[in-house]
């Protein structure tokens, strides 16, 4: 798999997950990027949209059921 996949899957992934356990809905980025710089900017805002999240969110979230 090359890594512009391998970049696109693990950042939805990681979105995904957060996601679920903070009960929100975090945009999917589109997922075109074609340079290093492209993937670069797709990690960065990835970081930033998982940074927006707060512990409250996610604490006792191991005690949830997942939907």
């Amino acid at each position: 798999m090359e890594l512009t996949r391998q970049v696109q899957m693990t950042t939805d992934f990681i979105k995904k997950g957060v996601a679920r356990l903070a009960e929100q809905n975090l945009k999917l980025l589109k997922g075109n990027e074609k340079t290093l710089a492209e993937l670069q900017a797709r990690l960065i805002k990835t970081i930033s949209c998982l940074n927006e999240v707060k512990p409250e969110q996610i604490n006792g979230a191991e005690n949830r059921i997942l939907r």
